[in-house]
């Protein structure tokens, strides 16, 4: 990896990391969250849709071609495979962490509530350490807009860092922040060290959206009588024209 070529992904990797430091000292309170959740999962959705499903049948192009799958191989829609994994995995952990939650709110166990947290910051972790590696390593920005991209997980980002200091607070504002910093930090320095084939970082990437789809609809988007119709229609409406326009 070239530093001088990557910059533009190199102050989005440190972007990423002030949103995780600093999200503990925004104004929760004062600001209708709800809104802002049904804002940011609009542009979520806009992006996923209109950024990241094109990518895929290149993405599969690029196994087929490595592998040398002909076009009536059974493994040429081996790409949703990924997709679908990154939706189970993260569908698993959703549903862990609402059992966990009930638990927590029965028992009023710090026991519970500590293994909740830490199991949720190590996932997002290594999920931030993925989004991390493929941002410098040029795979999410080579057909987008580094401000688009910037906006669309930067905001992706704040939703996970508001749901993690609203079940968990003192715990996350003093450990959280700094640990999806820093796992942001490592993803994003790490293709200095291991430069990963082309099927392979298709294959992580493939696997983020999955995951990203339904953290969008599952995290992002508040329940029917939470969310706000408004915040959507206003997030998904200007993100796919802002995405259209740049």
């Amino acid at each position: 990896m070239n530093l001088l070529e990557n910059l533009p992904e190199i102050f989005i990797i440190l972007g990423f990391m002030i949103i995780h430091i600093n999200s503990k000292h925004f104004p929760y309170e004062p600001v209708n969250v709800h809104w802002l959740s049904s804002f940011a999962a609009g542009v979520g959705a806009s992006y996923v849709i209109l950024n990241l499903f094109p990518f895929i049948p290149y993405s599969q192009s690029i196994l087929s071609d490595h592998f040398g799958w002909g076009p009536e191989s059974y493994y040429n829609n081996l790409i949703y495979l990924f997709i679908l994994a990154g939706i189970i995995v993260f569908y698993s952990l959703v549903l862990l962490d609402e059992k966990a939650l009930q638990k927590m709110k029965e028992d009023r166990s710090k026991k519970v509530r500590d293994i909740y947290f830490w199991t949720q910051i190590a996932f997002f972790a290594l999920y931030s350490l993925l989004i991390g590696y493929l941002t410098t390593s040029g795979l999410f920005t080579e057909n987008t807009s580094t401000f688009v991209y910037f906006i669309a997980f930067g905001l992706h980002f704040f939703v996970i860092d508001w749901e993690l200091h609203h079940y968990h607070m003192k715990l996350n504002d003093l450990y959280g922040g700094k640990i999806l910093a820093l796992s942001v930090l490592v993803g994003g320095l790490l293709p200095l060290l291991v430069n990963l084939p082309d099927y392979l970082l298709v294959s992580f990437k493939s696997f983020i959206i999955g995951a990203m789809v339904l953290n969008v609809f599952k995290y992002e988007l508040p329940s029917e009588k939470q969310g706000s119709l408004t915040g959507f229609l206003v997030g998904s409406v200007a993100a796919a024209a802002l995405f259209i326009i740049v």
